[in-house]
């Protein structure tokens, strides 16, 4: 931390001349790497706010990790209508590779998940439409040179993740896979996909989306994968004993009308999209309680999320028969 604190106090005049780093701290969660907020006082007595995103030392800078990458898709971003992204102010890619962007205010709360009891059904309805309005923009903005995933192979890459998850809590899920391969809609697109596009990845103010953050797994693919992931989010039964029943959120089928409304577009096979969500949800949170059980990440949660991860597979099943 020193290391990379020092690195960027070295270049922080490059932004704002004569500005001195005053305040240096890690952030708590940044599995997919190092987050850091950080002061820079300026010679007239103000203050300025940022955000510092770094490769965690001894990692290669590769996937989640490779924080350039995620700076190349913010600062493509930041030049689009109507998705709006932290700035990014300064780029290192030495041996512990980190950016710098803006700091923005407001509160990142995942109605489903987070306690939310401060927010009104207006606030949270208003969010989340606000939310799906921001994904109809992103998935307008011009593609970047970058591979293109099909749905079939957005479906692979979280196979392998499943596979790690204690035998007992993937039953089912061989059924949801062979289902879903059965089943692939034609792609669509190809657009910019966030991959965890969600309220809780957004600093809102009120019932207003401020900015999108958290882009360590973006890519080019299938918009559908984004609306489905969201969908998932927007009923507490897909959570149970973690999700709050009072939650305010519209429905999976308002989002999609929403999303649809804004884009001119019809997403067409949605359910299987919605199934995929949830088996991708399942194996990630799957995977997490196997960390956990073996010791390595200590996250007692983690248990509390096996209802879930089994009702997941569940109504993916479901789902996919009602297609």
């Amino acid at each position: 931390m020193t290391g990379l604190r020092d690195r960027v106090a070295g270049r922080i005049s490059e932004v704002w001349p004569s500005g001195q780093l005053t305040s240096f701290e890690k952030l708590p969660g940044g599995h997919s790497g190092i987050t850091c907020l950080a002061t820079v006082t300026l010679p007239d007595g103000g203050h300025e706010r940022v955000v510092v995103k770094a490769t965690p030392l001894g990692r290669r800078p590769v996937g989640r990790h490779d924080v350039l990458r995620q700076a190349r898709i913010l600062s493509l971003l930041a030049t689009a209508d109507r998705i709006r992204v932290p700035e990014v102010l300064l780029q290192d890619d030495g041996g512990e590779p980190y950016f710098v962007m803006r700091w923005h205010p407001g509160e990142s709360v995942e109605p489903v998940l987070d306690p939310a009891g401060h927010l009104s059904p207006d606030i949270v309805q208003a969010r989340a439409l606000s939310a799906v309005e921001a994904l109809a923009a992103l998935h307008g903005v011009r593609v970047p040179d970058e591979p293109v995933l099909t749905p079939a192979q957005e479906l692979e890459r979280w196979i392998p993740t499943m596979h790690t998850v204690d035998a007992d809590l993937r039953a089912g899920s061989q059924a949801v896979e062979a289902a879903l391969r059965g089943s692939v809609p034609p792609p669509t697109g190809p657009a910019i996909v966030h991959g965890d596009f969600r309220l809780g990845n957004t600093l809102c103010t009120g019932g207003n989306v401020n900015v999108v953050i958290d882009w360590e797994i973006w890519s080019v693919g299938d918009p559908r994968v984004d609306l489905g992931w969201m969908a998932l989010f927007c009923d507490p039964g897909n959570f149970p004993g973690v999700g709050d029943t009072a939650c305010s959120m519209p429905s999976a089928r308002a989002l999609r009308e929403g999303y649809e409304q804004a884009t001119g577009k019809t997403a067409e096979r949605f359910g299987w999209f919605e199934s995929l969500a949830r088996y991708k949800m399942a194996a990630i949170m799957g995977n997490n309680l196997a960390r956990h059980r073996s010791g390595r990440h200590d996250d007692p949660y983690q248990e509390k999320l096996v209802p879930t991860i089994r009702r997941l597979i569940e109504s993916a099943i479901a789902l996919l028969a009602r297609q």
